[in-house]
């Protein structure tokens, strides 16, 4: 079995320190936007955003209050036929005729460019088309109510301003157009105004400012709401992301950089509930666990010997070594206690474990740490093992695993250190 992942305390802590990067990037473009909210635009990054996830939403809106905009135009219809008879054939042509696929040509634009800020001049445009053709039904009639029915074009920037809702600028847009209109209109119809010039333009005027007013409003406090919603969405990240980097080091051992006695009996049911199915019940051909628990040989005299920083360095170099050793993601190394480690391996036959135990072994007394004061021959660190596998499809089944090991690395220990032993017997020393 070839092992060659990155050890899991590094990819831990690699993680780590991406999620920390990534939080203070948000962090430091949130000011940014913040200062941004009192317009009405946000940085070109945080403006494309905010077009999207706005997008349903506008869409809905707009496709909703269209036919309430489709009824009030065609409403006007009533006013055409007492204000302007002579004219009531062209309008019933242009309201019904070239209005309703101007406005359906324009709903369906507006779909296809959801997430575009041209569908907010799209929307001003079908209003100005649409002032247009009201235009061209009242001024060309001679009734002499004709210059006070130029009044319903409030009407139109109404029901466009306010219904629809489109970006201020472009709403701004329109409703100087459409007055520029009503100002050539009138024009046109110097005999037509009399009197009623100065009301109907005053009612246009009033109309234009409301509307205008309620959609800068509206669309001001959209985008604070917006903003205030990120806002707590960073939040929320943010303090996840602290919850997660609080958990991780309450479950790394800060001595050697891998996982603690924590880490390792939080993660356990994982693996004997990996082989049981969805309501508990054992699954077959489950396959095979090892077990193996490792101790630093005469660790105690080590440490009484060279002082207590030197005991950390030796348990953060050997605990490093063995962490090379396992690379696959799916394996479990820990520090369960002072100077004793855990492995746990998944889906590993007898051989592969000893395989694994041979080279972790050798790669610890390649590091050639000086232990002169071992009882023994040897005046190296040294580490022992003790090995058990098999089959854990319940929580008992994997305790007994762990026991066993725990039993063979005494038997280990007992026979001679810098040694391996298995459930069946110990591995001769190499």
């Amino acid at each position: 079995m070839v092992r060659t992942d990155t050890p899991p305390a590094a990819m831990a802590l690699t993680a780590l320190h991406t999620s920390a990067q990534a939080e203070r990037r948000q962090t430091d473009d949130a000011p940014h936007a913040i200062e941004s909210g009192l317009c009405l635009r946000f940085p070109a990054k945080w403006e494309a955003q905010f077009l999207q996830d706005t997008s349903a939403r506008r869409i809905s809106l707009v496709l909703r209050r269209s036919p309430a905009v489709i009824l009030a135009f065609v409403g006007i219809l009533i006013a055409d036929w007492f204000m302007v008879p002579d004219r009531f054939q062209m309008a019933l042509l242009l309201r019904l005729l070239a209005f309703l696929p101007l406005y359906a040509l324009t709903l369906y634009l507006f779909r296809q460019w959801g997430t575009s800020s041209a569908r907010d001049w799209l929307l001003s445009g079908s209003a100005v088309l649409t002032s247009l053709l009201h235009l061209a039904i009242v001024v060309p009639s001679q009734n002499p109510l004709a210059s006070a029915h130029l009044a319903t074009l409030s009407v139109i920037v109404v029901c466009w301003d306010s219904l629809l809702r489109p970006a201020f600028v472009p709403a701004l847009t329109n409703g100087i157009l459409v007055g520029m209109g009503f100002v050539a209109s009138l024009l046109a119809m110097p005999a037509q105004g009399g009197p009623l010039a100065i009301p109907v333009t005053l009612l246009l005027l009033s109309s234009m400012v409301f509307s205008l007013y309620g959609n800068y409003t509206l669309e001001k406090a959209e985008r604070a709401a917006y903003l205030l919603e990120r806002n707590q969405r960073l939040l929320r990240a943010r303090l996840h992301a602290a919850h997660e980097r609080l958990s991780q080091q309450a479950r790394l051992d800060p001595l050697t950089d891998i996982p603690n006695r924590r880490h390792f009996d939080e993660t356990l049911p994982r693996f004997w509930q990996a082989h049981t199915g969805q309501h508990g019940e054992p699954v077959h051909h489950a396959h095979p666990i090892c077990v193996i628990l490792l101790d630093v040989d005469f660790f105690k005299p080590y440490n009484d010997h060279y002082g207590h920083p030197a005991g950390d360095r030796c348990l953060h170099a050997v605990a490093q070594a063995i962490a090379q050793c396992v690379r696959q993601p799916e394996d479990l190394v820990a520090r369960i206690g002072g100077e004793e480690f855990a492995l746990i391996l998944r889906q590993t036959s007898a051989q592969e474990a000893l395989d694994v135990a041979q080279r972790i072994r050798s790669t610890v007394k390649a590091l050639a740490i000086p232990h002169h004061f071992r009882p023994d021959a040897m005046d190296i660190v040294t580490i022992s093992q003790g090995l058990s596998w098999g089959q854990a499809q319940s929580q008992a089944e994997m305790q007994a695993l762990i026991n066993k090991a725990d039993q063979t690395l005494y038997r280990a220990k007992a026979q001679g250190r810098d040694g391996i032993a298995t459930a069946e017997a110990k591995t001769p020393h190499a």
